[in-house]
């Protein structure tokens, strides 16, 4: 097909980068994958395994692929003290 070691070129693809936004407090799990242009709200929780292709609200838990929303708690971001 190809002369000794030559290859076909391949046509380069667009590249497009978006950020990921990772607010405060937020537990991503193994294996979770989080798309491009994705923002992960204050205390979400991202469950293993999870393939979150949607913003994810704060104080949010989501899994699944695509990733679905379990329960959305209110965060409180105030630092928690110890009564006494």
């Amino acid at each position: 097909m190809f002369p000794a070691g030559r290859r076909a070129a391949l046509p380069r693809q667009p590249f497009a980068a978006k950020a990921i936004i990772l607010e405060d407090d937020v537990y991503v799990g193994p294996h979770a994958v989080i798309l491009k242009g994705v923002r992960v709200g204050i205390g979400a929780v991202i469950e293993p395994g999870a393939v979150v292709v949607r913003d994810v609200p704060s104080g949010a838990r989501v899994r699944g692929n695509p990733a679905q929303l379990v329960n959305e708690n209110d965060y409180d971001a105030r630092p928690h003290q110890n009564p006494g």
